[in-house]
């Protein structure tokens, strides 16, 4: 019995896991745990860590084959930095990390809001997938940025679906944060059930290729 409940306590700390860390601007909750309330407010920490946020002007749905994607006004807002957003550090944007897509290298890109004069010259990781907003003076609680101008090439490599900006400003190897709107990637056709329409711009297509000789009877 005791091994059968040590059993059930594993998997439900693995559901929980795989289902969002608290901090996650996507892990919603159930009614009245205050999860939903944390998404609303620009998905503050609620770990005690620091509470900065990222969200997108609203959300955005687009085809896989169009050629690039304008996206919405993003912003980043420290509510309480707790010394985080320094002088000298970087506020990375970067594309949903499992599609391929990269940023439009020639987009012209603005920073607006309250802490504009705290960013020095925004510019493009090397590989694309980031845009690097330098901090050039520490944030103090209430500062937030806003970036527009942002463009996504290469959709034809990603997967259809549901993804988020994220955002980086520790030296983890895991997103700090989450946009809170999401992008949607969507195929031409969805078709019906069971047609393979909806997973076929996803997954790889495989093909049967007969084998030996190939009799004809008249």
């Amino acid at each position: 019995m005791q091994t059968k409940l040590v059993l059930i306590a594993l998997l439900f700390l693995a559901v929980n896991i795989a289902a969002g860390a608290e901090s996650d601007a996507r892990f919603f909750g159930g009614d009245g745990d205050g999860h939903g309330g944390a998404a609303l407010e620009h998905a503050r920490s609620l770990d005690g860590g620091p509470q900065v946020s990222l969200w997108s002007a609203s959300l955005r749905t687009f085809l896989w084959t169009d050629a690039d994607v304008a996206l919405e006004p993003v912003s980043i807002g420290a509510w309480e930095p707790l010394s985080m957003v320094t002088n000298g550090g970087v506020l990375k944007i970067c594309v949903p990390s499992s599609w391929q897509c990269r940023f439009d290298p020639d987009a012209v890109i603005a920073v607006g809001g309250v802490a504009a004069d705290k960013i020095g010259a925004p510019s493009f990781a090397t590989d694309g997938r980031a845009l690097l907003l330098p901090v050039s003076e520490d944030f103090a609680a209430g500062d937030v940025v806003t970036v527009t101008g942002l463009k996504i090439v290469d959709l034809h490599l990603c997967r259809a679906g549901t993804r988020w900006l994220e955002l980086f400003f520790t030296d983890g190897a895991v997103a700090d944060v989450y946009d809170e709107c999401w992008l949607q990637s969507r195929v031409l056709l969805f078709g019906g059930s069971y047609d393979h329409w909806g997973t076929a711009t996803s997954d790889p297509s495989v093909f049967y290729v007969p084998g030996g000789s190939i009799i004809s009877v008249r």
